[in-house]
């Protein structure tokens, strides 16, 4: 299956579409800058949204996690993140981590109420996907952009 990307369409636009977002809805999602690229599998996402979320808490429709009413989408994507993040750098550590980042995940929520639910869900399973080689954490709803460290994890069980 080939697939074309549109030149006369921003890389940041084609991708979003590439997932079906509503349009005008804002982009719930929580995107973790990596060192370096690593792929996703749906075994290693089931198993955490297993432990996130809970047995038979929720369905898969690769790269779709059903919960309720909200669909998620997850992504893992070499290079460096679609969207420009020079702006939201606060720190000559967050510039370091953006400037060094080869690739990135994220959960983005497709479908459902964008309160603070979703992002308790979103970042229960982001916690337990997060590892040594996620430099930084991006919220693009917020445009805040983190460096990870202890207490990372603990954000984003929090919702954020």
């Amino acid at each position: 299956m080939a697939i074309f990307y549109n030149h006369g369409v921003s890389l940041a636009s084609w991708i979003k579409g590439l997932f079906a977002f509503a349009p005008g809805d804002p982009l719930v999602s929580i995107v973790f800058l990596l060192q370096d690229h690593r792929e996703l599998p749906q075994n290693t996402v089931t198993s955490a949204a297993t432990r996130a979320w809970g047995e038979g808490a929720f369905t898969v429709e690769w790269p779709r996690l059903v919960v309720g009413s909200r669909t998620f989408v997850v992504q893992a994507m070499r290079g460096m993140f679609v969207e420009d993040l020079a702006s939201k750098v606060t720190s000559a550590d967050i510039g370091a981590a953006v400037r060094r980042h080869r690739g990135w995940w994220s959960i983005d929520l497709q479908k459902g109420a964008a309160d603070d639910e979703a992002y308790a869900l979103m970042g229960k399973l982001m916690a337990i996907l997060l590892n040594s080689n996620c430099l930084a954490v991006y919220y693009p709803q917020s445009g805040t952009l983190e460096l990870v460290d202890q207490e990372t994890g603990t954000k984003l069980v929090a919702g954020g």
